[in-house]
């Protein structure tokens, strides 16, 4: 019996290295992220990490067989935080990353969260997380 694509891509999304590469390409992503957003280019990864610029683009490419602690150097690297969770298979889960105040007037207007625009007065992209939001700003889920 011939499976149909759809059949096919969902035993492929069963596999080990399916779940394996999906994890290192989200974790490219992030960490291309906060480079984009910090400016930080391949090189400077790669002296951050006191490293070889050769080993920034294998990270880049996601060809690194990323450990927890290689993970962690990188991102503490890039000045952030690694977090990792596990959920249940069947959760929709996605991450929101919330903002001190404070921090923010610290930080350039290029590195504030951004409100969407049309023209006229800005629009809260998430208008139910400010209504969730305790007196402090947090967002609990």
């Amino acid at each position: 019996m011939k499976l149909t694509f759809k059949e096919r891509l969902e035993s492929i999304r069963q596999t080990h290295d399916y779940r394996l590469e999906k994890a290192k390409l989200e974790f490219v992503r992030g960490i291309s992220r906060l480079m984009a957003q910090h400016e930080i280019s391949n090189a400077e990864l790669a002296r951050r990490l006191d490293s070889s610029p050769a080993y920034a683009t294998k990270v880049m490419r996601g060809d690194s067989n990323f450990t927890l602690d290689s993970m962690v150097k990188i991102s503490h690297a890039l000045g952030s935080t690694l977090h990792v969770h596990v959920a249940d298979s069947s959760a929709d889960v996605r991450w929101l990353e919330a903002f001190d105040s404070a921090r923010l007037a610290d930080n350039d207007a290029a590195q504030k969260p951004k409100t969407l625009s049309r023209g006229g007065p800005a629009i809260n992209p998430f208008p139910i997380l400010k209504e969730s939001a305790d007196e402090a700003g947090c967002i609990y889920a």
